[in-house]
Order: C-alpha cells, then structure tokens, then sequence
C-alpha cells in the first residue's frame, strides 16, 4: 500500500469513528484490518482530539452573547447574522471533520473574534486587540472559502477641523504624517514616481515640511516636486495672497528640482457638488500628465497645446500681462496661470525655482535630464557584474547612444555624446565609468514679429 492512500485511509478512519466509535465497522467500512485501526487510534490519539472537540464546544456556549438591545440599524442586523452564521460554520463543520484546522487555538480565536465583533454591534464592552486573527484551514471539497464581511472599529475619529495642526514637524501631527509619507516615498529603489505634489502643505508650512520634500526628490535625483505657496498656514491664506507676497514666497526656494504656480483656482468638487478653491498643484499634475501622454517629459507643459486646465473654473486672481511678466522674471520665476477670454485658462510658464540662469531654470529641460538618467541607470543594472572587457564596454556604449538617439528624434535633445572611459586601472577597481554630454532642446517662450507696412502690403520678418 502506498503511503498517500495510507494516510487516507487513516483520515476517514478518524472521521468514521466521530460518527459512531466502532472500531470493526470502521474497519470494514476502510478496508483494513481492525488490529491496524487499534493502533492508529492509539499512535493519532482519536479520544483526546474528540475531547478537544467537545471543549470546542462548551467555548463556542460559553462565548455565545445575548443582548436585549433590538435598537440596530438594518445593516448592523445583516452583519451580525453573518457573524453568527460564521460562528455556526465553523464549529459545524470542524466538529464533522469537513475541515481541519491548523492548531485548535486559532479556531477559539476565531471565535472570539467573531464575539468581539457582535459586542460591537451591541454596544457590550469589547477587548482591544492589536493584531488580526485568521484561520488557516484544509481539506474544504471544490475550492470552498470561509467568505465574510466584519466591519471596521477601534479607528480614530481625526483632528478638528477648526484646529491648525500645520505647526510643528513632529509625531502626532498633520506635518508629522506628512514626513512619515516623506520617509516612505525616500527610496526610489522601493517607490517609483516621476512627479510629486504635496497640496496640504505650502511654502509657510511651520517645521518646513515643503522643504523636507524638496531635499528627498532631490537626493532621489528622479522626481519633480510641485510646490504651492501661501502667507502662512492658515486655511486660505494662499487666497489673499498679492503678486508680491508670491514672488516673496518663491524666493524661499532654490532648486531646478521643483516649479511653483500661481494663483489658486476654482473647481467643482463632484463629491460633494460644490465649487472649492485648491492650491494650483491639484490640476498642474493633471497638466503634467497630459503633457506625458500626448507629448514627452521633455515637452513644456504650458501653452494652449499642453497647458489647458479645462477642469479650472475660475482663478483667484485674473494676471495682467504686466503681473505676468513680473512673476515670471521673478528669480526664481513663479509660473502664471493666466485667463484668456475665449481661449479658457492656461498654465502660462514653465520655469523652475534655481535662481542662477541656465538652461536647468526650465521644467522641460529639468524632466528631460531626470527621465534620461532613470532610464539610462536602470539599463545600466543589466550591466552589473558582467565581465569588465571591451565587449561589455562596447555593448553599453552602444545601449547609450541607442537610447540617447531615440531621445534626440523625439525631439528632447539636439546633439549628444558619449563615451566609455579605458584604462587598467579602472578595470582593476571592477569599474566601468563613462561620460555623457547633452544639448537639450529649449523652447520657444517669445516669439517677436516686425510689422512694416509698405505700399505694396504687409512684410514680416522674425
């Protein structure tokens, strides 16, 4: 006889002997010998596993909770039936042997657990657990689940409202969570993302919790920070702002690693069908992102053609072309969001928050140098403890100038080159180092045409 169909053999052995405790007739029904059967009851312990049957259910009574309490909302009466159908299953079908569970312990925790729930309904004291209790079970015929719904308690109701909490960086607050979703995000290697907004914080979050996340996408060196400005950390401060309190604002701030907007604008909270101001980086990120999907990262996400925000109801502040000129040549420049009667409202900018003029003060050209270096360092990686010899280094060179081509036909960079350094005693140290060197395409931001009116017509010369 082999081994599997022995044990098999012995499982429904055990299961007939719940069902009338005759060792010949469970012999006979087996197909084995009653001397076997003998010694399988002794070595498997059959009578002790039926008195831990029995215990399981004397604790299935004595958890089992009354209440007088009939005041429950419908859908509490629902879960609370399948709470208690839960319970009878379970017991049911251990006590049949239609499943087995891993340990008898966690089938009375199971059971408390279900009871803790029903107290909860019920409005009868409950014990606080920390942790979630499962049971793992087998032999269900057809793939069969324990499915059930348990709602949800021991949470917490939030701040008020009414309190600032945007005061302090530290455990326990609003900025304290922010820096916990700060430190998760830090990795790159763990989380990926290309463009980040933090709308609950502002460049007056007390504890400078803004620029905390700038340092982490800039230490990443593959993300894009948009930040939204504000007087202070009252609820709408950044409303009552001016174009100089923006450009003060702005100033606060040197990276080629984030872009401000501004003003805030007003859209239509579906959730709640009502109209709301936001701080601007709630639709720039839609921007950027319409911008990914019908251009590239190194595209402006600007203009009419890219910069659209249709969703964008009003803004705080209509900009002259004065106001906005001012704010863009501001150091560093503060991108306008502009209105055009007819023509709708647009981002109307595209300049990072780096003061020192080069061509990184530009968010296409910023984006264009994150996206070239997260990908060209994820293909490097296939490179990683191959053997250090020409062929390696010519097949990543090759990779390089593949990848750089397809970037200057899309139209992201004009010229490129690059290069793989030799020498022994790089080889010696198990490194391969290389060099790139890019010349990014730039935009046009000003277009200048000369009018001259002669008596043939009209001429124009750019």
């Amino acid at each position: 006889m082999s081994r599997p169909k022995q044990v098999e053999k012995r499982k429904l052995a055990f299961k007939l002997y719940r069902q009338h405790s005759n060792l010949s007739k469970v012999a006979e029904e087996v197909g084995v010998s009653p001397s076997l059967v003998t010694v399988w009851k002794k070595e498997d312990e059959w009578d002790d596993k039926l008195l831990q049957l029995q215990n399981l259910l004397k604790t299935k009574l004595t958890l089992k909770e009354t209440s007088e309490n009939t005041a429950l909302m419908e859908k509490d009466e629902v879960t609370l039936g399948m709470l208690k159908e839960l319970e009878n299953i379970v017991v049911e079908k251990v006590y049949t042997g239609e499943i087995e569970p891993t340990t008898w312990n966690e089938i009375i925790s199971t059971l408390r657990f279900t009871t803790e729930q029903k107290r909860l309904l019920l409005g009868q004291p409950t014990i606080r657990t920390e942790k979630t209790v499962s049971v793992e079970v087998q032999g269900l015929e057809d793939n069969e689940a324990l499915k059930f719904v348990a709602p949800v308690f021991g949470g917490w109701d939030g701040y008020d409202p009414r309190s600032n909490m945007l005061t302090i960086q530290d455990t326990g607050t609003v900025s304290g969570d922010f820096d916990v979703a700060r430190k998760t995000l830090a990795n790159p290697e763990e989380v990926e993302f290309n463009l980040l907004a933090v709308p609950g914080i502002t460049s007056s979050g007390a504890g400078s919790p803004i620029n905390n996340f700038l340092n982490m996408v800039e230490q990443r060196a593959d993300s894009f920070l948009l930040i939204d400005l504000a007087t202070s950390t009252s609820t709408g401060s950044g409303l009552a702002m001016s174009v100089s309190n923006a450009q003060d604002q702005a100033g606060k701030f040197d990276s080629s690693y984030g872009a401000t907007y501004w003003p805030w604008v007003r859209i239509n909270d579906s959730e709640n069908n009502r109209l709301v101001w936001v701080p601007p980086s709630v639709e720039i990120m839609g921007a950027y992102a319409f911008n990914d999907r019908v251009g590239q990262p190194w595209f402006a996400p600007a203009g009419f053609n890219r910069g659209g925000l249709e969703r964008v109801l009003e803004v705080r502040r209509r900009l002259t072309q004065t106001q906005r000129d001012n704010l863009y040549n501001n150091t560093p420049g503060v991108n306008p969001i502009a209105t055009f009667p007819g023509q709708g409202i647009v981002i109307f900018g595209q300049k990072t928050l780096q003061k020192k003029q080069s061509v990184l003060d530009r968010v296409n050209v910023r984006r264009m140098m994150l996206t070239v270096r997260k990908t060209i360092s994820r293909m490097s990686r296939n490179f990683v403890f191959e053997q250090n010899n020409a062929a390696t280094r010519t097949a990543l060179l090759n990779m390089v100038n593949n990848y750089l081509g397809s970037v200057q036909a899309a139209n992201g960079i004009n010229e490129f080159r690059a290069s793989i350094e030799e020498g022994a005693d790089l080889v010696d140290r198990n490194v391969i180092k290389g060099k790139i060197f890019l010349k990014p395409t730039t935009v046009a931001e000003i277009i200048i045409f000369d009018f001259t009116l002669t008596p043939q017509g009209a001429s124009f010369s750019e």
